[in-house]
């Protein structure tokens, strides 16, 4: 409420100088307050004073207009202060934007379920350990052929004796002679041996291997070169002819035939 403007008096000037007296605004209201509270004890105004009056009437009016201007100031409501309006607030991520939304709405978001754990993976079943195999028994050994005094092999050789060569002898029946009067050669140890035949041509020249025997056909008239004579066991059926030579001897033109060798052993 804007407050009215307060209007002085006018001021007569002075009968004798004809200056306008200077008045002290303290004075005239002070004055003019007294003079109020005299004229109007009960608070009730006076009545206005027409021109001509005193040359108080100025101060009396002034202090007048003071004294309701006073009056309508303190009568005068206080005037409030304008509301602050509340800035903008700054931006809010995503997230936050969200939350800060459910609060003013009075929902609530619900938290996150936490994900289920994944239950841990069976253990694989053991292997049973295998079965051994059984183990197969070996082969049964034949039992040597119990060989008959005077027995003859069975065995078919060729009659012709280029055709004929060493073998290996694993028991006493791969000893059997192919008749009574036939010749056979079986090396002790390593023997270089040659068969020359009637005319002394050379139809088989070998090396023996220890164990290895070579049958000599019957008939034929061979005779033998023996590299080491020791090194050789001369048989004539089931008969062992002893000492056919020394160790280390070389022996040329030993006969093969029954008779010559059956004679050489039973002169001994």
């Amino acid at each position: 409420m804007a407050k009215p403007e307060s209007k002085s008096a006018p001021v007569k000037p002075d009968a004798k100088s004809g200056a306008k007296p200077e008045t002290k605004p303290g004075a005239a209201v002070a004055e003019g307050t007294k003079g109020a509270e005299k004229a109007d004890p009960k608070g009730e105004p006076e009545p206005p004073v027409e021109e001509g009056d005193s040359e108080g009437s100025g101060s009396w009016m002034e202090a007048l207009m003071n004294r309701f201007t006073s009056r309508d100031a303190s009568s005068a409501p206080e005037t409030e202060p304008a509301p602050v309006e509340p800035s903008a607030p700054e931006a809010v991520p995503a997230r936050g934007a969200a939350l800060e939304k459910a609060t003013h709405s009075g929902k609530t978001t619900p938290p996150a379920h936490p994900e289920k754990a994944t239950p841990p993976a069976a253990p694989e079943k053991a292997t049973p350990p295998a079965v051994p195999e059984k183990a197969t028994p070996p082969a049964a050994v034949p039992a040597p052929e119990t060989v008959k005094p005077g027995a003859l092999s069975k065995k078919k050789w060729p009659k012709g004796i280029k055709e004929r060569y060493p073998e290996p002898v694993s028991g006493e029946a791969d000893l059997l002679p192919e008749s009574a009067n036939a010749i056979s050669l079986q090396a002790k140890e390593l023997v270089w041996v040659q068969i020359h035949d009637a005319s002394g041509a050379v139809v088989k020249d070998m090396v023996l291997q220890p164990g290895y025997l070579f049958r000599v056909p019957d008939g034929g008239g061979y005779s033998a070169t023996l590299g080491n004579a020791a090194s050789v066991r001369v048989r004539v059926g089931h008969q062992e002819i002893p000492g056919v030579g020394a160790a280390g001897e070389m022996v040329e033109g030993l006969k093969l035939n029954p008779e010559t060798l059956r004679k050489r052993a039973g002169g001994r």
